[in-house]
């Protein structure tokens, strides 16, 4: 029989497609391939018979069909696109539609505020020279994200950002209803749609709060957009996570993710959940067996790590190389202690082991505190162009060189030329002294270059806007995330 179009077709962006026939083709593909990069002794087992392999655990692909997806040997053969099979061309298809989720994501606006817009532009460029590109395309950053806990009651080994044990709850009660719609509104006003692009989860897992989907239904009500939710319990919470999952298709949600810690874990999933209901959750292989699992070094993991070295059980991991999960450059609020803390990522270190910077950090009280304590954030750290009395550095991680014309600035990931005349090389050398304000730079560059003081802070701001100048915060971060300022900070 002739196969039409509509035989692959969206089924993310538009979920009304999605029929059974069609989610459980693409459901068992996805299953098949969980299994494959989850399980060592499935991967060799695969090897010596695949349909037995298949049989054995239950998966309903057939392995030959969709080999390959599977085979490394068979990779290369992906691009012949038309020649390829069914089910591949289905899943294939959904892989792409859930790489546009993120550019989607990314591609909310810019928020309102014209000061946070512009930092967080920064931060965006600054990560690109910081993490690497490929790295960076993976981070949104979200404008904000809400904890609706205090704590996690996981425990996680690897916990990159070092969750400490759950201690308290921010319930729905009329009350904290009140205050967390507040708090919405005021995102809603100061970020406008980007804050769509928020959840409601950071060091806490979101099961551990009983009355979590109301929370989420308010952030759909007020911002338009169903939050993500990443859990590493859904199979203590089967029926719960069965009605979350409907209710968020129902809302139109994107993607939902489970992080599967053991194989224990995979297999009680895949025993609770049909593949096709499984088809908007990504399920993270943490487990020891899994195929190259992925562990950012930071937080508890960077603790461990640093441990094992001072044991000479590994090598040491330079800090440009341990990576960072944060995904947000805006804000961390948590809802129990009525906290915000401007947050952006980095790569882990000593300083933030954490893998992101703390910028700034307040307290509010109800929605009019709020929007004080985020003026005063946006006014004293998002600086639309270089202040004048502010010592101008490049950035910390950026390796200089002098070019007859201009300077380059790299990082192993990275390199850029700036490039204008010799009065660009000198103003490239004082940066990366970093001993002069913007207004003593351009002062020096009139006297001995005969540079306009405009044409100086011209290229100061677009070195800014690329992130090239250096905006990291004083102060420092302990292991538990608490940040200690340089100077005492106004609560609100």
């Amino acid at each position: 029989m002739t196969q039409s179009v509509s035989d692959v077709r969206p089924i993310l962006f538009n979920k009304a497609d999605a029929d059974w026939e069609y989610r459980t083709d693409v459901g068992n593909t996805k299953r098949f391939l969980e299994r494959w990069y989850a399980d060592d002794k499935f991967r060799e087992l695969v090897v010596v018979d695949a349909g037995a392999a298949a049989a054995k655990y239950g998966l309903k692909s057939d392995p030959e069909e969709i080999r390959v997806l599977w085979d490394p040997s068979l990779a290369g053969t992906l691009n012949s696109a038309q020649a390829l099979p069914l089910s591949v061309r289905r899943y294939l298809a959904f892989q792409n539609e859930k790489s546009r989720s993120r550019t989607r994501y990314r591609e909310k606006g810019t928020p309102l505020d014209p000061r946070f817009a512009a930092w967080r532009s920064r931060m965006m460029n600054r990560c690109v020279s910081h993490l690497g590109g490929h790295k960076a395309e993976y981070v949104v950053h979200a404008p904000v994200c809400f904890e609706l806990s205090k704590g996690c009651s996981v425990g996680c080994w690897f916990c990159s950002v070092a969750a400490p044990r759950l201690s308290d709850q921010f319930l729905y009660t009329p009350e904290n209803q009140s205050l967390w719609r507040e708090t919405l509104e005021v995102f809603k006003e100061t970020v406008g749609p980007p804050a769509q692009m928020g959840f409601c989860y950071w060091a806490t897992d979101p099961l551990d709060n009983p009355d979590y989907e109301q929370f989420l239904c308010d952030f759909h009500e007020i911002l338009g957009e169903f939050p993500q939710t990443t859990t590493a319990q859904p199979q203590k919470h089967v029926d719960r996570v069965r009605e979350l999952l409907k209710l968020a298709e129902s809302k139109d949600g994107m993607l939902e993710r489970f992080s599967v810690l053991t194989l224990k874990q995979w297999n009680l999933i895949h025993e609770a959940f049909d593949p096709a209901e499984l088809i908007y959750v990504e399920c993270i292989p943490q487990n020891k067996e899994a195929f190259h699992p992925t562990k950012s070094i930071s937080g508890r993991a960077l603790q461990r790590h640093r441990k094992r070295v001072s044991k000479n059980q590994e090598e040491t991991i330079p800090d440009d190389q341990t990576f960072t999960t944060a995904c947000v450059s805006g804000f961390l609020v948590n809802m129990v202690e009525r906290t915000v803390r401007l947050i952006t990522p980095c790569h882990a270190n000593d300083r933030w082991p954490l893998g992101y910077w703390v910028v700034d950090q307040g307290t509010f009280s109800d929605g009019p505190s709020l929007r004080r304590l985020l003026d005063r954030i946006f006014e004293k750290n998002m600086p639309v162009t270089v202040p004048r009395e502010k010592v101008m550095r490049l950035t910390q991680d950026l390796q200089f060189a002098p070019l007859e014309d201009g300077f380059e600035v790299s990082t192993r990931y990275w390199s850029q030329a700036v490039r204008r005349d010799a009065a660009t090389r000198e103003l490239g050398v004082l940066l990366q002294k970093g001993e002069r304000s913007a207004e003593e730079l351009a002062l020096e560059l009139m006297d001995r270059q005969a540079v306009p003081l405009e044409e100086t802070f011209l290229q100061l701001n677009e070195l800014l806007d690329r992130g090239i100048l250096d905006e990291e915060p004083a102060g420092a971060q302990s292991t538990q995330g608490e940040w200690i300022p340089a100077q005492e900070e106004h609560q609100y």
